[in-house]
């Protein structure tokens, strides 16, 4: 239902901002989930965003709210709770 209202939202060529939260990975992440699952459903999401922008001149910005959970996973074991933070960032320019 999000998806769908944000793609509808981005068709409106006067739409200048628009936030839409992915929450695929937050909530996969949270739960202990099979991240793959998120990350295909993400893919999924990302693809209909790209396509409803698709032949506009404008700049396409996609971040983090925070760092990656995949982090807390491995690399904080490694080095032992203190690794550096990180949000996630995608540009997409014509």
């Amino acid at each position: 239902m999000i998806k769908r209202h944000t793609v509808s939202v981005l068709k409106k060529h006067g739409v200048r901002l628009a936030f839409y939260h992915l929450s695929a990975i937050d909530r996969f992440a949270h739960r202990g989930g099979d991240l793959s699952a998120a990350t295909k459903v993400t893919n999924e999401n990302m693809r209909a965003i790209a396509k409803a922008v698709r032949g506009r001149k404008e700049i396409l910005l996609i971040c983090g709210d925070h760092e990656t959970h995949l982090k807390d996973r491995k690399v904080k074991q490694a080095s032992h709770g203190k690794a550096p933070a990180s949000v996630p960032l995608i540009v997409g320019c014509p």
